[in-house]
């Protein structure tokens, strides 16, 4: 999903007419994708499952912000079970709910949590207290939802501004080169401008 439409790339550079449109779509796509990879997240909104080896305290889901968790399932050697958790949206559950919260999870930092056998979080630096996965490898399953249901605005603006340096020097001479790339290429991504790349660390997982 391209990160900004053509109607505001075309809003951004003051353009009116339809004779740049297939080649502007190009560029919008290629800085999409671009910042996504920079940022080593999808950015917009979507479902994802995603294992990891058990024997942890606690795992970090590869993509931000989690919006929801449906699924937190442990391997026993046989299957996988699934563990009773909050509510989909992080709130937790009713006094009266069945069993006893198995995990956690955190939206800004994608950690899910094991809970202790009381349902009571335990502090981080307690190490000696810390419930852990069962040990396994891939022997936790995670499902859940993560991503900007729109473009964060200074995301949006650095794509715009990137797309404009891209036209715009294309369309200033013929044999305009771009950070050592020809007219006929996009720049790399990992040669992003200085004050594009600052915005863009502010979204990026390492």
């Amino acid at each position: 999903m391209s990160l900004v439409d053509l109607d505001e790339v075309k809003n951004y550079l003051e353009i009116n007419s339809n004779t740049s449109d297939a080649r502007l779509s190009n560029i919008i796509n290629y800085v999409s994708a671009s910042v996504r990879n920079y940022c080593n997240q999808e950015i917009t909104e979507n479902v994802y499952t995603e294992y990891f080896d058990g024997g942890v305290i606690s795992i970090f889901v590869d993509n931000l912000p989690v919006n929801n968790v449906t699924v937190v399932a442990e391997y026993d050697g046989n299957t996988y079970s699934n563990l009773n958790g909050p509510n989909s949206d992080g709130s937790l559950p009713t006094a009266n709910a069945n069993a006893n919260l198995q995990y956690m999870w955190y939206q800004e930092t994608g950690e899910i949590r094991k809970i202790g056998e009381d349902g009571k979080a335990v502090r981080t630096l307690d190490l000696g207290n810390h419930p852990f996965f069962n040990n396994y490898p891939k022997g936790i399953k995670v499902t859940y939802g993560a991503g900007y249901t729109s473009v964060p605005q200074d995301l949006k603006l650095a794509c715009l501004d990137y797309i404009k340096m891209i036209h715009k020097n294309e369309q200033s001479s013929d044999s305009f080169s771009f950070e050592g790339q020809n007219k006929n290429s996009f720049p790399l991504s990992g040669n992003f401008p200085k004050h594009i790349r600052r915005i863009l660390d502010f979204y990026r997982i390492l």
